[in-house]
């Protein structure tokens, strides 16, 4: 009787679980402060930049701005589910006790946004492509077009990223030496391998190395400009030194956060379920958290406007905490007076 012999995919996740392995207690100590700074840092920042954002009429006129937000919003769901998606990947030697819900909605976020975050990206490069090429056709787009832009966005990656993990995934009991872990179920695996397979290609490295295309074009035919702007005003200068700084800080962070995210993709396709994807999952964390939790303050560093806003509303807080501390002091010193009066 001939017997076939199971994948790794599919004995990852249905019979046995998560191995114990890669990362150490002392080392998950690290690790754990690490990853809840970056997603209190990741949540507080991008809740703070869309708030400042909406609360501006001038700044939610700038089509490019309305995208930003859509993109704080993905980075903030992101940042707000990392601490369990760390919990749940192979990197921490403990059993998932945790409901399975949580694991459920934590790994829906993080492939939803994940397939979001890239659509974003390319959305913003291709509006600078269609500045530079023409500035009249870039005015023609106004706020109501990217609403209904990002809209689609989130609705065309949840419906082909984000629902599946929440019927899937399932908490598998262990079997020593592997560990209870929160997995795709059996009868979800052959959906999870051709998305994984063929979907991956198309929504996720394609337009990654689209954003890569465009990136270099949009640099090549800034430094063009710029060699042929020889009398150029200073202002015109100064615009398209913005743009450049624009360009390097967001794309710069796309490429930094998902070149481990396109590496374990990479490697999973290929069936390499060893080491390498503990390797990769941890570099992924990493790299993530660190751009989802900067963004922020790079769109501040990349947008006057946004910064001017910014610091408004920081020095508005300032004074109203500096206000509530006089009133507190002059309240105490009243009834410490009053005491003395009565004794």
């Amino acid at each position: 009787m001939n017997v076939t012999s199971p994948s790794p995919m599919d004995v990852i996740g249905t019979t046995f679980g998560m191995p114990y392995q890669f990362a150490t207690e002392d080392q998950n100590i690290g690790l754990w402060i690490f990853v809840y700074i970056t997603a209190v840092v990741g949540v507080i920042a991008n809740g703070t930049v869309f708030a400042i954002v909406a609360a501006s009429k001038p700044l939610r006129q700038n089509p490019l701005n309305i995208v930003l937000m859509s993109l704080c919003i993905s980075d903030f769901m992101s940042a707000a589910v990392s601490p369990i998606m760390y919990y749940k990947s192979g990197l921490v030697p403990r059993d998932y006790n945790m409901p399975v819900w949580t694991c459920k909605l934590a790994v829906a976020i993080d492939h939803w946004t994940t397939i979001a975050t890239v659509h974003h990206i390319l959305t913003i490069g291709i509006y600078h492509v269609v500045a530079l090429r023409s500035v009249d056709r870039a005015q023609t787009i106004t706020p109501k077009f990217a609403v209904a832009l990002v809209c689609f966005i989130w609705i065309e990656t949840f419906a082909t990223s984000g629902w599946y993990p929440i019927a899937g995934m399932e908490i598998v009991q262990p079997s020593q030496p592997y560990r209870r872990s929160c997995f795709m179920s059996r009868h979800w695996m052959t959906y999870a391998r051709n998305y994984t397979k063929y979907y991956l290609p198309v929504a996720f490295f394609l337009p990654a190395f689209l954003v890569i295309a465009l990136s270099i074009y949009i640099l090549a035919v800034i430094r063009k400009t710029r060699r042929a702007m020889k009398n150029a005003k200073a202002r015109d200068l100064r615009h398209e030194n913005r743009a450049v700084l624009h360009i390097c800080f967001i794309i710069g962070s796309f490429v930094v956060g998902y070149a481990p995210e396109i590496a374990f993709r990479i490697a999973i396709i290929n069936g390499n379920l060893g080491l390498a994807v503990y390797k990769y999952d941890f570099f992924r964390l990493i790299f993530l958290r660190l751009s989802e939790s900067l963004n922020p303050f790079l769109y501040n560093i990349c947008s006057r406007s946004i910064r001017v806003a910014t610091g408004r509303v920081l020095r508005k807080l300032w004074r109203c905490g500096s206000a509530r501390r006089v009133a507190d002091q002059e309240k105490t010193m009243e009834n410490s007076t009053t005491l003395a009066t009565s004794s």
